[in-house]
């Protein structure tokens, strides 16, 4: 036999799982560290920012406090009373502040996606929960329906079936889309359509027991001579 290259399927001592591979209580300790980055960042840019004010303004401005710093009060120093130095300062000052927005703007794109990578997170956590979850809302659905059924009523209660069907999935999937995109919050994208779905086959189930009346012949029969007296 000839070998031939990657043809046999090895398995990788990879540590690195998808959110769809992952436990909820992993996709949990992710997020808790996700959001101790982000955290840590943003109180390593406060620091830059305030190093920067007291830099420029003599005291630093505390993140904690409202009290705002005296502009009337700061003295230009003597060099830049000639205009020239003064431009030319200026037009340096301008340079600083240019790219103390920049690591601002990058700082905040980087904390932006650490937030939707912990949504994107939430999806997966609480999807593990509410597609089991549909089991209870479509036994809702399906007893009325197989009554329906029962009655002659099969083409009508396997449409509704599938038109039910059909609505649970595009609010599964239109919600998983919305959350990744920040219109919608986690728990409602994943369980938005347990809950309309839920509530129409309670509806449909509180109808179905008010029309069947209860047949208690089979019952009394069961039942002896004497309890009846």
């Amino acid at each position: 036999t000839i070998p031939i290259p990657d043809m046999v399927l090895q398995r990788r001592d990879s540590e690195y799982r998808g959110d769809r591979e992952q436990s909820a209580r992993m996709m949990r300790q992710e997020i808790a560290k996700n959001r101790t980055l982000v955290e840590k960042r943003r109180q390593n840019l406060i620091k830059y920012i305030e190093l920067h004010f007291d830099r420029y303004f003599g005291e630093a401005v505390s993140s904690t406090t409202s009290r705002k710093p005296d502009l009337a009060s700061v003295i230009i120093p003597e060099k830049f009373k000639t205009s020239s130095r003064l431009r030319d300062n200026l037009q340096k000052q301008i340079r600083i502040n240019r790219n103390i927005l920049r690591r601002v703007e990058a700082e905040t794109d980087i904390n932006r996606s650490y937030e939707l990578t912990n949504k994107k997170l939430l999806v997966e956590i609480y999807k593990k929960y509410s597609i089991p979850f549909a089991c209870v809302v479509f036994v809702l659905i399906g007893a009325p329906l197989g009554i329906m059924a029962r009655r002659g009523s099969m083409a009508v209660g396997g449409g509704i079936s599938l038109l039910f069907f059909i609505i649970y999935w595009i609010f599964l999937i239109g919600g998983e889309e919305l959350a990744d995109r920040d219109m919608m919050s986690p728990f409602m994208s994943m369980w938005l359509a347990n809950f309309v779905v839920g509530i129409f086959g309670l509806l449909l189930l509180i109808q179905t027991v008010k029309e069947v009346s209860i047949n208690l012949d089979l019952i009394n029969k069961l039942i002896p001579k004497k309890f009846k007296q």
